[in-house]
């Protein structure tokens, strides 16, 4: 067969392999590719069964997924990790955050008080949720009413009177557990300081000093 004649029937060789092609082609092919060896080994490739072979694709699948599987745990780490950051610092910030605890606000007229033993010691006295404070935090003023922890002209040498302030944990505010019964915590001698006369309870929230004690009442 000519070239012309192998052109032709390697157009009628697909149709001839699926077998759509009409009964004259199908006769013209025959009797070509009977006698053309290259026609011939052209339609047995077309022929032959295709074994598709998924292998290279399940791999390329499995390994989509395990990134995906990777990736998901990765943002699963990082979310459980900042939520455990934001967890911790609440706590952090619960234990270890102090507020003033307001003379008016918590009700301490009858809460708190200053008592005087035989010997000359005051005693800071708290009864009921006065004793959810966690300290006491302390002041001096002059006698020009001058204060130790904001002024600088304070005066030590005419000191003449002591405040404190009870300070609350954050957690403690927000519980309302407390026992009965009253605490005490031992302040000072008034005879080892005999020019302080006065000590107040200094409420932060108006910025007052209320009388706790004075020298000779």
């Amino acid at each position: 067969m000519n070239k012309t004649s192998c052109e032709l029937i390697g157009d009628l060789l697909p149709l001839y392999a699926d077998k759509v092609c009409s009964e004259e082609s199908r006769e013209l092919v025959a009797k070509h590719i009977s006698s053309c060896e290259k026609c011939r080994k052209e339609l047995e490739i077309m022929e032959k069964p295709v074994n598709a072979d998924f292998k290279d694709d399940i791999a390329v699948i499995k390994r989509i997924k395990r990134r995906m599987f990777i990736e998901n745990v990765v943002t699963i780490v990082m979310i459980s990790v900042f939520l455990l950051s934001v967890c911790n610092l609440g706590f952090l910030v619960m234990f270890t955050s102090d507020l003033p605890m307001g003379y008016y606000e918590y009700n301490l007229e009858d809460k708190i008080c200053i008592e005087e033993d035989t010997d000359g010691n005051l005693w800071f006295v708290r009864k009921e949720g006065a004793k959810k404070s966690a300290f006491l935090l302390p002041d001096v003023y002059d006698e020009n009413g001058n204060r130790l922890s904001t002024d600088e002209d304070f005066d030590k040498e005419k000191a003449v009177a002591v405040s404190y302030q009870m300070r609350i944990m954050l957690h403690e505010k927000m519980s309302n557990i407390y026992s009965s019964g009253e605490e005490k915590e031992l302040l000072f001698n008034k005879n080892d300081r005999p020019k302080i006369q006065t000590i107040y309870y200094y409420d932060e929230d108006t910025d007052e000093n209320i009388v706790l004690w004075e020298r000779g009442n």
